[in-house]
This record gives C-alpha cells, structure tokens and sequence, in this order.
C-alpha cells in the first residue's frame, strides 16, 4: 500500500532501476533477500517437520517479477512460440 502512495514519486527510479537490470542483466542483490517464516501445518506445533516455510520478498521485487512475466509473455505470443491448441495454463483460452 506505501508503494502505491509512493508511485508518482518511485516511478522514475524503479524504471531506471529495472531498465538498468535489464540491460546489464545484473539484478540487485538487495531486492533476492526475503524474509522466511514458518507457517504451522498440522500437528504437533513442537515439531519442526510440522511448519512449511513462507518467504516474504521486496514489493519492488514482485513488481519487477510482473514486468518481467509481461514483457516474456507478449514476446512469445508474438513470435507465436505456443502450440495453437495448447492450452494449459494460458490465460484466456478455450477449452
């Protein structure tokens, strides 16, 4: 939500930062760091095999991850790399 409020102001930096990571294809060690925390499954909350873990990562990361997922995605629809009656996991589609 505060990178939302901050989008006016962010925006010229966050693509200068992601143009830049694109182009030298170097990606900011400080936006891989995620926070893990055990989540309780079931059971005995005494044992360790119990919890799974759940990473919390960067707000900029996940919009980064969106732009990334974007700009592959429109690429391979436009050099038509799918199977045209491929249809798992293809927003969308048919079938």
């Amino acid at each position: 939500y505060t990178v939302k409020q901050c989008a006016p102001t962010l925006t010229y930096a966050m693509t200068f930062l992601f143009n830049l990571s694109l182009q030298t294809g170097v990606y900011p060690s400080k936006l891989k760091i995620a926070k893990v925390i055990p989540i309780h499954k079931s059971g005995s909350k005494e044992e360790m095999g119990n919890y799974r873990p759940i990473s919390l990562l960067p707000v900029l990361n996940k919009i980064f991850e969106k732009l990334l997922f974007s700009r592959i995605w429109n690429f391979l629809m436009s050099t038509n790399f799918f199977y045209s009656y491929q249809y798992g996991f293809q927003p969308k589609t048919d079938t």
